[in-house]
């Protein structure tokens, strides 16, 4: 299933060796959002409209069945025009399979109760 949405980076190819998988993407030349964060903080109405496009780039996957399970600021860079855009897709799901019984996303950014399993 492709993805095509401006606010997600596009993968163009993949192909793999025996021991490797290599993904083609869009170069972002802006950066990650979390190395930037490090150095400077962001005006509000820059941070209203990062958020913005993140929410229509999380809204595209959900009408396409898929969880973005990883949303955390080294995975949003910068391309050219200042736009944030969305990568790093392996924590991801389909809805349905097991989401809901199998917790996804970077243990530092999860909530307590998920790691320890607690409703």
């Amino acid at each position: 299933q492709s993805l095509d949405h401006p606010f997600i980076v596009q993968l163009h190819c993949s192909f793999q060796t025996e021991d490797r998988l290599y993904m083609i993407m869009d170069f972002l030349a802006g950066g990650e959002v979390f190395c930037i964060m490090r150095t400077q903080r962001f005006p509000e109405e820059v941070m209203r409209l990062y958020t913005a496009q993140l929410a229509l780039a999380l809204d595209y996957l959900h009408g396409k069945g898929i969880l973005y399970g990883d949303l955390k600021p080294e995975n949003c860079l910068l391309n050219e025009q200042g736009h944030m855009v969305l990568t790093d897709f392996g924590l991801s799901k389909f809805v349905g399979r097991s989401t809901l019984e199998n917790p996804i996303g970077s243990p530092s950014y999860m909530a307590p109760e998920l790691i320890l399993k607690q409703p």
